[in-house]
């Protein structure tokens, strides 16, 4: 299977990258709500 194959070699750094816009995605989302 050459998408496993791929996948499998994707580097960590590129993994964690994607981690990184994920909780800053979050950390935006939670500044730009309405404090009560």
């Amino acid at each position: 299977d050459v998408g496993f194959e791929l996948r499998d070699s994707i580097p960590d750094s590129l993994s964690s990258l994607g981690n990184q816009l994920y909780h800053s995605q979050r950390m935006i989302a939670v500044a730009r709500k309405p404090e009560k």
